[in-house]
Formats: C-alpha cells, sequence, structure tokens
C-alpha cells in the first residue's frame, strides 16, 4: 500500500478536488485507488488531522478502532489518498507517520502567490470566524508561511518525497486542479471525473462581506459559524456578493514586501518561483459605498424572508442603520 498526502493550502482548488474525490470513491475503488471514508468531514480527511493534533477519536465521531477501520479499507487497493488544507497547520507531522509510513508516503502541496492567497484568505477568516480587521489589517497580522508548512512535511517524510505545485491555472493540466492531481497519480485517471461539474467553495465579497465584517463586532466566533452557511447561501442576491475582492496596489505591494523571505525560502528550497504580483487585483470593492445601503436593505430582507437565524444577531446592531430593524 502506497499513500499520496493532499495538501491544499486554503483556495488552492482544495474543494473542488475533495468533492470530486469523494463523488468518485467507488470508480476509483474499482482502478485500485483508496479515498477512504474514515476521517472524512463532508469531502475532505479533516477529522484525521484533529487526531494529528492529539483530539480525542470519539469528540470527532470516530470510534476507539479508527486506526483499524481505515486499515480495513486499505484491503486490495494499490493507493490510499487523503485530503485536507488542515494537514498544512499540522506542526507535529509525526503523528501522520502511524498511518502513512516513510518510505511509503507522498505529499503534494498547492501553493498560489502571495497576493491571491491573503486576499482568500482574509475573505475567509471574515466569512468563519468573528475577526473585523480591515485587509490592511490582516495582511500586518497574518502572513502566509509556506516555507514552514513544506519544511515540517520534508523533515518527517524526507525532500524527496515532497512535491511543491504552484495553483495557477496557467501552470496546471487542462487549468484543472483535478486533472493536475490525477496526472501525478497515473495519467489518464482525470476521465474518471468526466461529466462531474466541480463544486467550489465560493468566497464572499462586496457589501456582503462587509455585512459579516460588522456583523463580527457583536457575535462570538462559535456563533460565527453557526451562520456561515446562511451568508454563502446569500450570496446569490447580487453577483458582486460572491468572487474577486478588489485590492488596491499599494496592498498588493504590501503583500509581496511582507512575504519576500518566504518567497526566497521557498524558492530556495524547492526552486518554486512564486512570481509575486505587480498589479492590482480587480473584483469588487467591499465596502462599496455607492450601494451600501441599499444592499444592506437587501441582505436584511433576505435574510428575514429565509427565516435565517441571522436574523436574531441583528438586534445586537441596533442604532447602526439600516441595520437596525428587521421587520
Amino acid at each position: 500500500m502506497k499513500f499520496l498526502i493532499h495538501i491544499g493550502v486554503n483556495k488552492t482548488g482544495t474543494s473542488s478536488l475533495q468533492s470530486a474525490f469523494s463523488a468518485r470513491r467507488i470508480q476509483l475503488s474499482e482502478q485500485g485507488i483508496l479515498y477512504p471514508e474514515t476521517g472524512l468531514q463532508q469531502s475532505a480527511h479533516h477529522q484525521l488531522s484533529r487526531v494529528a493534533k492529539g483530539a480525542r477519536p470519539a469528540s470527532l465521531g470516530l470510534s476507539d478502532n479508527w486506526a483499524d477501520d481505515l486499515r480495513a479499507e486499505f484491503k486490495d487497493h494499490e493507493l490510499c489518498v487523503l485530503s485536507s488544507e488542515n494537514f498544512a497547520t499540522l506542526r507535529d507531522v509525526r503523528p501522520m507517520t502511524e498511518i502513512c509510513p516513510p518510505g511509503d508516503t507522498r505529499v503534494v502541496v498547492y501553493l498560489r502567490d502571495y497576493a491571491r492567497y491573503m486576499t482568500s484568505w482574509y475573505q475567509q477568516a471574515i466569512h468563519s470566524r468573528n475577526i473585523s480587521f480591515s485587509l490592511e489589517d490582516f495582511i500586518d497580522n497574518y502572513s502566509a508561511d509556506f516555507s514552514t508548512i513544506v519544511r515540517l512535511w520534508r523533515e518527517v517524510y524526507g525532500s524527496e518525497n515532497v512535491e511543491v505545485r504552484q495553483y495557477d491555472r496557467a501552470n496546471l493540466k487542462d487549468g484543472d486542479i483535478v486533472a493536475d492531481f490525477c496526472d501525478m497519480i497515473r495519467p489518464g485517471l482525470e476521465d474518471t471525473f468526466a461529466g462531474i461539474k466541480h463544486s467550489s467553495n465560493p468566497s464572499l465579497s462586496g457589501n456582503l462581506l462587509m455585512f459579516k465584517r460588522m456583523l463580527n463586532c457583536f457575535i462570538t466566533r462559535e456563533e460565527s459559524l453557526q451562520v456561515a452557511s446562511e451568508l454563502a447561501n446569500m450570496a446569490d442576491l447580487d453577483p458582486t456578493f460572491s468572487g474577486k475582492l478588489a485590492v488596491p496596489e499599494e496592498t498588493v505591494a504590501r503583500i509581496r514586501y511582507l512575504s519576500r523571505e518566504d518567497s526566497k525560502a521557498i524558492k530556495a528550497e524547492t526552486g518554486l518561483d512564486l512570481t509575486p504580483r505587480m498589479r492590482e487585483i480587480k473584483g469588487h470593492p467591499s465596502p462599496d459605498l455607492t450601494r451600501l445601503e441599499q444592499d444592506m436593505h437587501l441582505i436584511r430582507d433576505a435574510a428575514v424572508k429565509r427565516e435565517f437565524q441571522v436574523v436574531k444577531f441583528l438586534e445586537r446592531m441596533r442604532g447602526l442603520s439600516p441595520l437596525a430593524h428587521t421587520g
């Protein structure tokens, strides 16, 4: 049995890849490739990453014999593929060797240019957590530590077994993350996924992102997680509510400056040149002051009509017109 561990990082097509592999588990199994059910949360093996961090299996809905359950799935397969963005957050990779032994394991890490990564990370953080930073404050408080991720995995599995690839449609096979990943496993494997419409994890943008950012000042992190799916379901209210976030050239330059040492380290260690972006990122402004009031009414009214639980949190925002009223 051989193992292939796929590490995002976030916003490198991971949702598309994971949903495709989960949807074709049976067809892959028939070809000797296992995308195991043990440890799956939705379409990714997030629970395995949490066990590796020390979480009790029972608290994750896993049996005490989860490792035996996983090994039972290995039967009659040549390759086991594991995928989770959370693997990138491990600071001690050694627990992974209990199920994926060195010498039998290959690790693939996808990275993307720093400006787009930091911007996408910011959008995700506002959406799923209760932070209220501006993008400029966010990039001054958080950093893309790609070189540490690569180093930690290479220390355990060896440099020759950890491949670092750039997530850029111009560099991906057929411009597609699933085709690119499959080509590494076995040329032609991508045909298994013909006809699948890759699901994605759309990023909030525009004034919907601004709405969540404002709401975050009044809710806990747990409450933010409770309403995250509701916000995603309101992204269809307007084309500006999802997609790329507009980032001015000076902010892109700031990201480029702050990531310069990590960029050098990645190039020195892997040979991958994450060419820094020089121009602005075109997208939807957040906030868009020209339509802020009408968009706030649109979001509020949709939340009320759909009976979303986010409505109860609007009361906490009383006094911030037009969000003060829910009726």
